[in-house]
């Protein structure tokens, strides 16, 4: 889209037209190409993954995502191009990265020229504005790893196959519970770690639609069929989804044919449409640079028929399982609410949207609520109340 963008405006206007050429996305420079770069001409667009295939003549190097490039292999292919003079960086998400590349590419592009937060650009249309909703999971009763065994707490560890986290049973059994409450008409995607967990997640979605078969309607069942979106894996490996099987995927999902998608880290980032409604993030990911990027899927603005903004709902689910995971989810909950602006138990009336926290699930009949923790909770480390954290003062830590 952006060679696109060039190509128009080399068109609108000759005078300033170079030559564009892409580099990245399976594509290399030609010889020609690099010659006429070698003469001082042209414009090259190129992934992150390019940056050590441009020309060592480059002047001016603009930097979009640039916390996807703040990495020590990327930041190297920076500090080889010896006639750099000027270095342009743009990001959604500036530092938050937990490993400091953030810093240590500021170092070389400079200080902030300009900087605008969620609310400046919800004001002018230009992104949809964010209902935040959290959930607690406790992993018990209903919802435990082991139904014959309420009160088990789920085994440690943290692997693919792992129960601790992600992996949990009762966890996939918790996702597809809070699916099947939300509106079936709307369009969901829900990220989830690996691919072994996003198969057991359809499994348990599958179920749901089973249980819930004689209250559906066909068109209800259609809209709550997972699909899976995969992309990292080999020819060889028993996951491969091929290109074209994922662009017809990504395209039937941009048309509304696809109501329900599950998918890994393809989508996380660069996927921009305004058709999501629903971003569920279930993957309990410690990286909180990752949960803000997958719930920016769901900014794009949209009016709907009767001529309101579309609110993005994000979903998050804070796992009480284990007292680590207990912090790290509400750490990703306070910047969640830092980033778009909103704060648990603070309301706006003059913003759309806002935060909530649903400390028992909101499908579950009050007087049922009680399963979802313990048979004994006054007893286990779940029933204490939760630390509060303060999301303005939420700091990232640097290297």
């Amino acid at each position: 889209q952006l060679l696109e963008k060039i190509k128009e405006l080399n068109a609108a206007y000759p005078e300033y037209a170079e030559p564009v050429m892409l580099s990245g996305l399976g594509r290399s420079l030609s010889k020609k190409d690099l010659k006429t770069l070698g003469e001082g001409e042209g414009i090259v667009v190129c992934t992150h993954a390019g940056l050590q295939n441009l020309p060592p003549n480059t002047k001016l190097l603009l930097l979009d995502e640039a916390h996807a490039a703040a990495t020590t292999k990327r930041i190297k292919a920076v500090l080889a191009l010896k006639d750099l003079k000027k270095l342009y960086t743009l990001t959604g998400t500036a530092g938050l990265r937990g490993d400091g590349g953030d810093e240590a590419l500021g170092t070389l592009s400079g200080g902030t020229l300009a900087s605008k937060g969620h609310e400046d650009f919800e004001t002018t249309g230009r992104v949809a504005p964010a209902q935040i909703n959290a959930y607690n999971f406790w992993g018990k009763g209903i919802y435990a790893e082991n139904p014959y065994m309420p009160d088990q707490t789920p085994q440690e560890g943290y692997s693919l196959h792992a129960t601790w986290v992600e992996n949990h049973r009762g966890r996939h059994q918790f996702v597809a519970d809070l699916v099947a409450w939300l509106p079936d008409d709307e369009i969901k995607v829900i990220f989830v770690p690996h691919i072994l967990h996003a198969i057991r997640l359809c499994k348990a979605i599958e179920k749901k639609i089973k249980e819930l078969y004689g209250d559906l309607t066909p068109q209800q069942r259609a809209n709550l069929k997972p699909e899976i979106f995969h992309a990292k894996a080999d020819k060889n490996d028993r996951f491969y989804m091929p290109k074209e099987v994922r662009e017809a995927k990504v395209a039937a999902l941009v048309r509304g044919e696809i109501k329900l998608a599950v998918a890994t880290d393809f989508l996380s980032t660069g996927f921009d449409t305004n058709v999501i409604d629903h971003v569920i993030d279930a993957s309990g990911q410690k990286a909180i640079i990752t949960n803000i990027q997958r719930s920016g899927r769901g900014s794009r603005p949209k009016m709907r028929p009767d001529g309101t903004p579309k609110i993005t709902q994000i979903h998050t689910i804070l796992d009480k399982t284990h007292p680590v995971m207990h912090k790290l989810g509400e750490k990703r909950l306070s910047a969640l609410c830092a980033y778009y602006g909103h704060f648990e138990g603070v309301e706006n009336p003059e913003r759309l949207g806002g935060c909530r926290r649903f400390v028992e699930p909101p499908w579950i009949e009050p007087d049922e609520r009680i399963k979802v923790r313990s048979t004994n909770p006054e007893e286990t480390f779940h029933a204490k109340a939760a630390p509060v954290f303060d999301p303005s003062a939420y700091r990232p830590k640097s290297a």
